[in-house]
């Protein structure tokens, strides 16, 4: 069954929805993606068929034609194509890292909801949606999601496919100070602010971080607020973005 809705995406939300285990959710914009749905579950059932073979899927995506990724049940990525790295990661590779180390949070809501949906056991769904690229610029996106859960790999649990519609914003917004200058203003920072900095660049959850550093999760989002308004950044994604450049041009260490 595929359902497909034309709808909002401001008003839109996942929650919405109670998916079971046989449904496809096709969710479009006044377009009906017809080409990239296509191409998208043709990739999908190819994946599925290599799992099954135990032979590796990597020459399957590294040539597609749009962005994409493997994932964990917990947002680990696991396999990615070139396109993926240039949209999403920059510089560094995302294999490996949890999608909250290095994905604007503009696009990280959509994906831990849509990746809830298939953990769910919705067998795939299709979305348009909008955010920030690694470079920050402002894109429009069409994403599909499809399910390996039960397909025979030990760890592989969503193929996702995205592709960049649009560019609608080329600079970046990102109020960024120079990288000596947010160096200095971090190093000048309470011990608690610091420790809570680096947690958040490795992607931990605010729940997580209370429990690591023995406070509240009340005082943890305080202390993040505060680290947020020392750097003039806007939101947690730009402060995993700075602390990877920091840390990428050998202002320190955060075993990030």
């Amino acid at each position: 069954m595929t359902l497909i809705l034309d709808i909002d995406c401001s008003q839109f939300s996942f929650s919405d929805f109670a998916v079971c285990s046989a449904l496809s959710i096709a969710i479009c914009f006044g377009n009906t993606l017809a080409d990239f749905i296509s191409n998208s579950r043709e990739l999908h059932r190819d994946v599925l068929q290599h799992i099954a073979d135990h032979s590796s899927a990597k020459e399957l995506v590294e040539p597609f034609c749009h962005a994409v990724y493997v994932k964990a049940a917990d947002g680990r990525i696991l396999l990615t194509n070139r396109l993926y790295e240039e949209l999403f990661a920059g510089d560094r590779s995302s294999v490996g890292r949890l999608c909250e180390a290095f994905l604007d949070q503009s696009i990280l809501t959509a994906s831990r909801a849509s990746d809830d949906l298939i953990l769910a056991g919705c067998s795939e769904l299709f979305f348009s949606h909008a955010g920030r690229d690694a470079q920050g610029r402002a894109v429009k996106l069409e994403t599909f999601k499809g399910s390996l859960l039960g397909a025979g790999h030990p760890n592989w649990a969503i193929l996702g496919i995205t592709s960049l519609l649009e560019i609608t914003e080329e600079e970046s917004q990102l109020r960024l100070q120079p990288l000596s200058q947010s160096w200095r203003l971090l190093s000048e920072m309470k011990n608690r602010e610091q420790q809570t900095a680096v947690l958040i660049a490795k992607g931990t959850r605010v729940k997580e971080i209370a429990a690591i550093l023995g406070v509240s999760e009340k005082t943890v989002d305080n202390t993040r607020a505060n680290v947020l308004e020392k750097l003039s950044l806007d939101q947690p994604a730009d402060l995993i973005k700075l602390m990877v450049r920091i840390q990428d041009n050998g202002f320190a260490d955060f075993g990030l």
